[in-house]
């Protein structure tokens, strides 16, 4: 189980591509091959056959309810206990399909609660971690929890605030890592005034996201828990896969070889792309859906990226296996979004 990027596209796909909504992707500065779709089967049943990923958490904005479902049928196994007043708005996972991490909301502000679900996928206590909670404002705006990411290994958690200013403007943002035991903050990172966005972690302690401000990418921080440790860039908003680009919504694998993202041909027609970090080849995942309603991007990965979840659109959802792609029966309903927002699903 792997973070899964759960922000989505339903604002782009109505509003258009701003820079707010979806960021601009460039490969690493060489001539991309052709690219080539996966050729598609058909799963009538709909049943996923990643049984590394059985489960996954989906958070309710209406309710601010956490429900465990099954990834083979999306059918409901339990609705996450909660204290009076909480709300949950965000989740992230760690890679052994157990452990989740929820930002919920209550009088007192923003918190972090850790989840471990039983082998049958049972919601155990949820149990507040001593995480610092959200801060109420970043400079004199108000902040907003953007994106939220659990390492592999379940014990450091990755947030990114962006904040909103009465002008309309990006204010400053700021990407924190914290050990999850102690809550003791790790490493704080200033990108300036923007919106770092859609956290990933590898198992080395690299930490990708999207950002978006005057320049747009996908950045890289190599040691996301040293606190001298600078972004680099990993994707530019040049990049292209066939007549796509502006890649968004990143999701790299844990051993670092590969990075998925949503990629876009004009303002309305979207798509599920690689990208090699390793070499200079990129792909299409699958074909193109227009005006997706609902998230499109990639959902989970196994460490090296053979193994794949994708959605896009309640119609479009996918298993990618060694980069044969079958496409299942709509087992997720998978979630509509406000852009900017935290991931609202993880597996």
């Amino acid at each position: 189980m792997r973070h899964i990027t759960g922000a989505a596209v339903a604002a782009a796909a109505t509003c258009g591509l701003t820079a707010v909504t979806l960021i601009s992707c460039s490969g690493v500065g060489h001539s991309a091959p052709i690219p080539r779709v996966a050729k598609t089967a058909h799963h009538a049943a709909g049943s996923p056959s990643v049984s590394a990923a059985p489960y996954y958490v989906a958070i309710s904005v209406r309710f601010g309810t956490a429900t465990v479902r099954r990834t083979a049928t999306g059918a409901k196994i339990a609705t996450v206990r909660r204290g009076r007043g909480l709300r949950f708005f965000a989740v992230a996972a760690a890679a052994d399909d157990r452990t989740f991490v929820l930002a919920g909301q209550t009088s007192s502000g923003g918190h972090f609660y850790r989840l471990r679900l039983s082998r049958n996928g049972r919601p155990g206590r949820l149990v507040l971690t001593p995480v610092p909670p959200i801060p109420a404002t970043l400079g004199h705006c108000p902040a907003q929890l953007a994106g939220l990411a659990v390492s592999p290994g379940g014990s450091l958690l990755a947030a990114s605030l962006l904040s909103n200013c009465p002008t309309g403007n990006a204010g400053p943002s700021e990407i924190l890592t914290v050990r999850l035991a102690s809550g003791r903050t790790a490493a704080r990172f200033h990108p300036g005034d923007g919106y770092p966005m859609w956290l990933s972690w590898t198992a080395s302690g690299g930490l990708a996201y999207s950002w978006t401000s005057r320049q747009t990418g996908i950045f890289i921080i190599p040691r996301a828990t040293a606190p001298g440790s600078s972004p680099r860039l990993l994707i530019r908003g040049s990049a292209s896969v066939g007549r796509f680009s502006e890649a968004d919504y990143p999701l790299i694998t844990s051993d670092g070889s590969a990075l998925f993202a949503t990629v876009a041909r004009g303002s309305s027609t979207f798509a599920i792309a690689e990208f090699s970090l390793r070499g200079t080849a990129r792909r299409l995942l699958t074909p193109p859906v227009g005006n997706p309603a609902q998230f499109c991007g990639p959902l989970w990965t196994d460490a090296s990226g053979s193994r794949i979840l994708t959605g896009c659109g309640d119609n479009s959802e996918y298993e990618i296996r060694n980069g044969h792609l079958t496409k299942l029966h709509k087992p997720w309903q998978l979630p509509f979004y406000a852009v900017p927002s935290p991931p609202l699903i993880a597996w």
